[in-house]
């Protein structure tokens, strides 16, 4: 089971990694996420491996994006 990215704020790192609404996000960090509990408590890093299905079917990976917690 995944989770499917229903919206992207603008300007966000997903956005400027091209991450689009509709996908599934399948793993963060090799954590397979179920849930957005899921979510919340593994990109908690600063730094995130994203594997991720696209609508057509096909699965990828982005490697090392870089969150900004606000700071």
């Amino acid at each position: 089971m995944s989770t499917v990215i229903t919206s992207i704020d603008p300007h966000s790192p997903a956005e400027k990694a091209g991450i689009a609404v509709g996908e599934q996000l399948l793993e963060i960090n090799g954590h397979h996420i179920v849930d957005v509990l899921d979510y919340k408590f593994h990109t908690y890093d600063p730094r995130l491996i994203l594997k991720l299905k696209e609508e057509n079917g096909l699965d990828y990976t982005f490697d090392q994006i870089v969150v900004s917690n606000g700071a």
